[in-house]
């Protein structure tokens, strides 16, 4: 008898209104909306994804002294940092090289956003994996630096020779 099964669940919120509301309130957020978006350069600097246990606890100390609305909230619900998971690290590595070439903004229409898929599963397949979200526990930093060091150059992705 097999007793392997798989289970996926996909959980959508909706934004009401009352919850913008304490949003907009509780973190001081803007619900303007700009008709202009600007351009970011594609050759910005990576944002630095935090891989380690060490690293994620000094971002999470990071984004406390920045808003100390998350301190208090930590405090109030008494919550604990619970070290991120490989597939995590990867999609926030991933979403964080979009947005820096393709923009913050970006969708599946984007100028780069096919070259950039088939770059991070080359790069995966060169780690051992035929997809990034499979790539085992330890090849996590290294596939996170490789996407770092993508950039753009004349139109096109431009993958360093240290790779």
């Amino acid at each position: 008898m097999d007793t392997n099964f798989h289970l996926s669940v996909d959980v959508n919120v909706g934004l009401t209104p009352t919850l913008q509301t304490f949003l907009e309130s509780f973190f001081k957020m803007s619900a303007k909306v700009t008709e202009e978006k600007p351009v970011k350069e594609p050759t910005a600097k990576p944002k630095k994804v935090a891989v380690t246990p060490e690293e994620q606890k000094e971002e999470y100390k990071q984004v406390k002294e920045e808003n100390p609305a998350v301190a208090k909230l930590e405090e109030k619900l008494d919550l604990e940092l619970v070290e991120k998971k490989p597939t995590e690290i990867i999609r926030a590595a991933m979403t964080a090289c979009r947005e820096r070439i393709e923009g913050k903004d970006y969708t599946k229409e984007s100028p780069y956003h096919k070259e950039l898929t088939a770059e991070f599963k080359r790069i995966a397949a060169l780690l051992g994996s035929e997809r990034p979200s499979e790539l085992p526990a330890d090849k996590v930093s290294s596939f996170v630096n490789a996407i770092n060091a993508l950039d753009v150059e004349d139109g096109k992705i431009v993958v360093p020779e240290a790779f």
